[in-house]
């Protein structure tokens, strides 16, 4: 494992403009591998999160062998080849006797404080993988138009039930609609299996305020059509697993949104504009994301 602070010349506690600035400042001493690690790993608030927990982790072992003086073994010593070495601060003795002279371990006392670390590691990758919420996509945006005499789509939804506990979920379809303006653009959102399932709020842009128009469920993997009201439209969305009803959305792993781009449905010589819109991530996606908490949301 590379120890990306140490090729930066940056501590752990670093925050994300001190990454920036030392990998500016570092590139041109930096292989291209180290670069694309660093920009994968320490610029993603999720993945450096896990990589942070085991950093600590190998930061430990390190120490404790340093200090108990266990011999390097081969896994240690690529370790030190990828630039992970032990820290100098000072980590108290457990083995000490009274007359804090160090006890000899042996080799089986070694072996069995690396399993033991080795299997810290292990725990801390599996709690991870478990509670981590899932990330924020990047959208993929395409404009489309709709013939002014064309078919509306008929829409199926399932509304949720009373929002207590983990409910069934919904169909995908819209939920509530709050706008009884004639609804002519159309709307896709398509959705990849394995993303999660999503639940959107679609809100008219009017001055400075934002009117929530619909809100809408899109099943994990499966695709919203619908059509708008004519007008400038924000998406915001939430993204999870279990739905817990339209105030908890998907419990405590839910993860929130908004595409930053304005969607604009107009009346065009050609029929009625609209949007297709991809909510998973793709090379050279022309849509940005911001995160959003939950009261923002």
């Amino acid at each position: 494992m590379k120890d990306l602070y140490r090729k930066l010349g940056l501590s752990p506690t670093s925050n994300v403009t001190d990454v920036r600035a030392a990998l500016a400042s570092r590139k041109s001493s930096l292989s291209n591998d180290d670069i694309a690690d660093i920009e994968h790993v320490l610029l993603a608030p999720l993945r450096r999160q896990k990589y942070d927990h085991v950093h600590r982790t190998i930061q430990c072992i390190a120490d404790i062998r340093d200090q108990i003086d266990i011999p390097e073994s081969s896994g240690q010593r690529r370790a030190r080849i990828a630039g992970f070495v032990p820290s100098k601060r000072q980590v108290p003795n457990p083995l000490s006797n009274q007359g804090n002279q160090q006890q000899d371990l042996g080799w089986g006392g070694a072996i069995a404080v690396v399993v033991f670390m080795a299997a810290i590691v292990f725990l801390i990758f599996w709690i991870n993988q478990k509670e981590a919420p899932p990330e924020i996509p990047n959208l993929s945006t395409s404009q489309k138009h709709k013939s002014a005499t064309g078919n509306r789509n008929q829409e199926y939804f399932t509304k949720p039930a009373i929002e207590t506990g983990r409910l069934a979920t919904p169909t995908t379809g819209i939920i509530e609609r709050y706008d009884s303006t004639e609804s002519l653009a159309p709307l896709e959102i398509h959705t990849r299996r394995g993303s999660g399932n999503y639940y959107v709020k679609i809100s008219r842009i009017v001055g400075n305020r934002l009117i929530l128009s619909r809100t809408a469920f899109i099943r994990d993997g499966e695709t919203l059509e619908t059509t708008v009201p004519l007008g400038n439209y924000e998406i915001r969305y939430a993204i999870g697993d279990n739905w817990y009803g339209t105030n908890r959305h998907f419990g405590k792993r839910t993860s929130y949104a908004k595409a930053d781009d304005v969607f604009s449905f107009q009346e065009t010589s050609r029929g009625y504009s609209g949007f297709t819109v991809e909510l998973y991530r793709q090379i050279n996606g022309n849509l940005e994301t911001d995160p959003l908490t939950a009261e923002e949301f």
